[in-house]
């Protein structure tokens, strides 16, 4: 929670302060199925497991006219164990 919120204000103050006006914004959103596996080795012994998940996500992107090819972007992904 704490990375979001300095993230925001460094965003906030990046448009507050420029002048740049938007060039493109853009929302996207994410879903699929497989399986989570986790395998360990820990002082000879060796422990394996697999998890099947649903995994889903969102994502978006602000870019700028000026300056040119500059863009903020941000994914996230959340995973449900079945």
């Amino acid at each position: 929670m704490i990375l979001f919120r300095v993230l925001l204000v460094l965003f906030l103050v990046l448009v507050t302060y420029s002048s740049v006006l938007a060039g493109n914004f853009g929302v996207g959103a994410h879903i699929g199925y497989g399986v989570f596996k986790h395998k360990e080795i820990d002082k000879g012994q060796e422990a394996r497991s697999t998890q099947d998940v649903i995994l889903f996500g969102v994502s978006g992107e602000y870019s700028f006219v000026k300056p040119d090819k500059f863009f903020v972007g941000i994914t996230t992904d959340w995973t449900i164990g079945l």
